[in-house]
């Protein structure tokens, strides 16, 4: 079997997309895209349209480009000014990594939820302040 060392292939395979071009995602409408995520962690350099949470995930300059959603112009301008620069690219992909792995590593989303459960128990054994104070008979 050609792929029977499966770690080797799978950094062929990185290699290969980080030689290759960046990551395009243009989107009308958005919430959170898991493939620039995922982009970001395989070290490619993203570029996407501004919609939803994406300028959240990307920081525009370091480790991708975001553009308007629609300027055709804007996106191909980006993309040919990764594709012409190697130097870039590599630099841009390692920024991304560096940021995916901070941001959305497993134990990172297990920290955040984590965090979220203990303020929602902290809320429900507290009373509500507010509903107390505003009934004066007890």
């Amino acid at each position: 079997d050609d792929h029977a060392d499966e770690p080797a292939h799978r950094g062929q395979h990185r290699r290969l997309q980080q030689e290759l071009a960046p990551d395009v995602l243009a989107p009308r409408s958005e919430g959170a895209p898991t493939a620039i995520e995922e982009a970001m962690m395989f070290g490619l350099p993203v570029v996407s349209t501004r919609v939803g949470s994406v300028s959240e995930l990307i920081d525009h300059g370091r480790t991708g480009y975001v553009v308007a959603p629609l300027d055709v112009h804007a996106l191909a301008r980006s993309v040919l000014r990764l594709l012409n620069d190697e130097e870039q690219r590599r630099r841009f992909g390692w920024h991304g990594r560096a940021r995916a792995l901070k941001l959305f590593s497993a134990e990172r989303c297990a920290d955040v939820h984590l965090a979220a459960y203990e303020l929602a128990l902290r809320r429900a054994r507290t009373p509500n302040a507010s509903s107390a104070a505003a009934d004066p008979t007890d």
